[in-house]
């Protein structure tokens, strides 16, 4: 997929995030209600539509380990690679 004008380089969008999400029938907004209904490690930073707005973007790879247990939980996934969640640094 070409990158998208103004794109950073080298970020591309997570369009397995966004179809696992599609395929649930969930906006972005319904999926950060429903991750934060699973997730309660960091009740004053509850995930938001923005945040899931920038893991599709491919703006963040690698969130907190409780956001992707709870991405995999309401997506229904058995790995993070299956939600295109990786490390960059590893």
């Amino acid at each position: 997929m070409p990158r998208r004008p103004g794109a950073p380089i080298g970020r591309e969008p997570n369009e397995l995030l966004r179809e696992a999400r599609r395929r649930h029938g969930l906006t972005r907004r319904q999926l950060a209600d429903a991750v934060n209904a699973v997730d309660d490690a960091d009740p004053d930073h509850p995930m938001t539509a923005h945040d899931v707005g920038k893991l599709e973007q491919g703006l963040v790879r690698w969130p907190m380990e409780h956001r992707r247990r709870a991405l995999r939980a309401v997506l229904g996934a058995a790995e993070d690679a299956e939600l295109g969640l990786y490390n960059l640094r590893a």
